[in-house]
């Protein structure tokens, strides 16, 4: 159901817009926001893969151009030329409203203002440490994830790798808890 999809889309893309960042951080949230709800999201997937900066979603980059040719969103260059960013319209911000009521909505609100503050390198080892928790087996050793880890991200030092699947670790069980 796109319409759903949309829904999550336009609701990271208000939250994260009054922090200015780009489509990467909008990227990132939106695959934490899938992996941490998996029931949800099933039926919903994005299909992300590990590219240059981590999981990314083709399918949702195209999802942010229609939101934008239907006047959903509206694409904005980001100060400095590092790229593009989006804002919700109001038709946007009247979409994403819809999800006020539903459980979805802080997770998706949690995750967008945990990210927010954080640098492109910073969530690209991040999720692509969440990302190799959903490939790896919960009983397999930290030593292979580190190194699955280490295979699709060659630039992280061992121990930054472990601190990314820590961190990763503790997004998992913090937003377990939410309500």
């Amino acid at each position: 159901m796109k319409e759903f999809e949309w829904l999550i889309v336009c609701k990271a893309v208000k939250q994260l817009e009054q922090f200015n960042r780009g489509e990467t951080h909008i990227q990132k949230t939106v695959f934490a926001v899938t992996t941490l709800d998996p029931t949800t999201f099933s039926k919903y997937p994005f299909g992300f893969l590990v590219y240059k900066y981590g999981p990314f979603s083709f399918r949702l980059k195209e999802e942010l151009g229609q939101l934008a040719a239907y006047g959903y969103l509206q694409a904005v260059n980001v100060k400095g030329g590092t790229g593009v960013t989006y804002r919700c319209t109001r038709k946007g911000v009247e979409l994403a409203r819809l999800l006020d009521d539903q459980p979805i909505s802080a997770l998706i609100e949690w995750v967008a203002d945990r990210f927010s503050q954080r640098k492109v390198t910073e969530l690209e080892a991040v999720t692509t440490a969440l990302f190799v928790q959903t490939i790896t087996s919960k009983g397999d050793a930290e030593t292979v994830q580190v190194g699955k880890l280490r295979t699709f991200k060659p630039q992280l030092t061992e121990q930054r790798a472990k601190d990314a699947l820590e961190e990763s670790r503790l997004i998992v069980k913090e937003a377990s808890t939410l309500e």
